[in-house]
């Protein structure tokens, strides 16, 4: 009996004794502290303020369950006496939990515990400075709920902001928790679950823009509906669908809006002439498919040519003939022989006289 109860000692996960011999190399003791632990640590990045104390106090937990030390707010692990000694491993502990909570507070909230000293007594400050008033908050939280749109944001970008508002009202009218030694059998509180996701798929439906009414309509006739990850995975399909016919319709536009130009004959003149554009007639090269702009010569202001090529600038090559500089020198003789036959009438005539 003495062999058994000492193998059973030996197996048990948690044995007083050890904690007692050796409670700081124990790895499975709440009161074992990793040498790479200490009281600057931040174990979550989110910071309690006046309105987020239901996530920052999850997130904070699971931080605490993470480094077995979340006895130490839950009253499960009461300080022993002084003259105890486990007193000081306690202590130990105690004071680095007060540390890592108090570094996650805000500057004002971290003001007024300062002086607390016991972990348990700092969480339930915590609690009842903050959870009072929910009634509020919840009737804030409803509002909020019923009344966003998605607006212009994505399918994505509207779930997570619905997401956030709907967590934290969950964490506000928690589900009760079958507390009785012989458990019921008759699912009620999976029957409230599956209740409470149709209410918030259906939320998240409703305020969807017009254009995925024929998917929301589908989906809501759907038995049994279907959980929101499904819907917000059926939504996510129509979104990426209606966004490839948006880009295929304005291919098929920029297409056609292209033949009707090359019908009508209109060409991109590649010459040096005063006119970029101009019906069956030039020496350019025509690209209907180009998309990149017309060049600019900034000496002539004339299209596709630069400055760097500009003949008006640098001279003509020998033997070339611009159409421009032709009709220039046939309209300035034609001008030239006007101003001469009239010159030549008003002698006559003076010589008459």
């Amino acid at each position: 009996m003495a062999d058994s109860s000492s193998e059973s000692e030996e197996s048990s996960p948690i044995s007083n004794s050890r904690i007692q011999n050796q409670p700081h190399d124990f790895t499975q003791s709440p009161y074992y502290l990793h040498p790479s632990e200490n009281p600057g640590s931040a174990l979550i990045s989110l910071q309690l303020n006046n309105t987020n104390y239901h996530s920052w106090s999850r997130n904070m937990k699971r931080a605490l369950i993470s480094k077995n030390k979340i006895k130490f707010i839950n009253s499960k692990l009461p300080a022993p006496e002084e003259d105890d000694p486990m007193f000081d491993y306690w202590e130990r502990c105690n004071s680095m939990v007060v540390s890592w909570i108090t570094r996650t507070l805000s500057p004002q909230i971290t003001q007024s515990v300062v002086y607390i000293d016991n972990a348990n007594v700092l969480w339930d400050e915590l609690c009842n400075r903050f959870t009072k008033g929910t009634h509020f908050k919840l009737s804030s939280l409803l509002q909020e709920i019923h009344s966003m749109k998605q607006g212009e944001r994505s399918v994505n970008e509207f779930f997570t902001a619905m997401k956030i508002v709907w967590d934290d009202l969950e964490a506000l009218r928690t589900i009760p928790i079958c507390s009785c030694n012989v458990r019921c059998s008759c699912d009620a509180f999976k029957i409230m679950h599956n209740q409470r996701d149709i209410e918030y798929a259906i939320c998240f439906l409703k305020e969807l823009n017009d254009v995925y009414s024929t998917v929301r309509s589908q989906i809501l006739l759907m038995k049994p509906l279907p959980s929101i990850s499904e819907v917000f995975s059926l939504i996510i399909q129509q979104e990426d669908h209606l966004a490839g016919t948006a880009t295929s319709h304005s291919r098929v536009m920029y297409n056609a809006s292209v033949r009707s130009t090359q019908g009508r004959g209109i060409t991109h003149s590649g010459g040096r002439g005063p006119s970029n554009n101009y019906v069956g007639r030039g020496r350019g090269r025509s690209r209907p498919g180009s998309r990149d702009p017309p060049k600019k010569c900034t000496f002539c202001y004339r299209d596709n040519h630069t400055v760097e090529d500009c003949y008006e600038k640098h001279g003509f090559p020998p033997g070339y003939k611009s159409r421009y500089h032709s009709s220039t020198n046939s309209l300035t003789a034609s001008e030239g022989n006007t101003s001469s036959n009239v010159t030549g009438t008003n002698r006559d005539r003076m010589q008459s006289l």
